[in-house]
Formats: structure tokens, C-alpha cells, sequence
């Protein structure tokens, strides 16, 4: 497959704290997207980040939770790459767990299992589509998909305001 033999173009998004030490990587077929870190809260570093999420078939992640969780929440399909180096960030985080309980993420053990997932992917099978969604469902927006955080975050205001609160 195409994943085997490296063809498959990647985009290596560095975290916006952490973007430097990928200033001089040059790898055929990687992309490095943005070049300097960059945290997504304008509107055109917001769309970079959506647009590189719903064009890619995974979000490939081996160190922290919250690259998973975006792409999830973007509909992307994440893939963890579980390492005894990040344990801390990973299996010992409570949102790591939480998305292992609800099964919404891909896990691998190195590159020949992420090829494997990347694959099934790519071949049209994602046995982890509505767990995603149902995780988004609960965890991430509770309130409902077509309320926005704010519009939620508002109402419970206005709640808490005028005596209503059920906190």
C-alpha cells in the first residue's frame, strides 16, 4: 500500500510551544503547516487548522491529547501512538482516558500499527465513526451539536442571573 511505502503526503502540525525544533525538518513528502507556531485563534489560523483536519484521513498523535481531541471534534479519526516516554501525557490524563473508555480514538503500539489503521481508513472502514461522534456528543458538547459553546456558556448565565441554576 501507499501507506507502507511512505507515499502518502503527511502534514506535520508542530504544537504551537514546540514549533522550532521543526524549523529545518525537510522530509519528502511532509508538509510542516505552519511554519512558525502558531496557536488557531484568528480567523485565517482557524481555518488552516479546520482545513487540515477534514482533508486528512487521521490526526497522528504521540504526545498530548488535546491534538486528538481537536481532530475528533473536527471529525477526524485520531490515532495515538502510545510510548512509555509520553505515559505521563497520555494514559495518565484523564481526558486520554475518557477517550479510550468511549472507545473514540485509535490505538498503536508503533508505525507498522499506525499503517494498519491509516489503511482500514483509507480502504473505507472506520469502526470508530459514531463512537467519535457520540464522544463529541457527551463530552464536548452536552448542550447539543447545534448550540455553540457560547451560546450555551450564555445560557447558563442568564440562569445562574436570574436564580434559575440548577448548579
Amino acid at each position: 500500500s501507499d501507506v507502507r511505502r511512505g507515499r502518502m503526503p503527511m502534514i506535520g502540525r508542530p504544537h504551537p510551544a514546540n514549533w522550532r525544533m521543526y524549523e529545518k525538518v525537510s522530509l519528502h513528502g511532509v508538509i510542516i503547516l505552519p511554519k512558525e507556531g502558531t496557536l488557531p485563534d484568528g480567523p485565517a489560523a482557524l481555518q488552516l487548522f479546520y482545513d487540515t483536519l477534514t482533508a486528512a484521513v487521521a490526526a497522528i498523535d504521540g504526545v498530548n491529547t488535546s491534538a486528538i481531541i481537536d481532530s475528533i471534534i473536527a471529525g477526524c479519526p485520531g490515532i495515538a501512538i502510545l510510548t512509555e516516554e509520553y505515559r505521563h501525557t497520555q494514559v495518565e490524563t484523564k481526558h486520554f482516558n475518557q477517550l479510550v473508555a468511549a472507545d473514540a480514538l485509535y490505538l498503536a503500539q508503533g508505525a507498522e500499527e499506525v499503517a494498519d489503521v491509516l489503511g482500514r481508513l483509507l480502504g473505507g472502514s472506520d469502526e470508530k465513526k459514531e463512537k467519535r461522534t457520540a464522544f463529541v456528543e457527551r463530552f464536548i458538547r452536552p448542550r447539543g451539536l447545534g448550540i455553540s459553546a457560547g451560546d450555551a456558556t450564555a445560557r447558563e448565565v442568564e440562569k445562574i442571573i436570574s436564580g434559575h441554576s440548577s448548579a
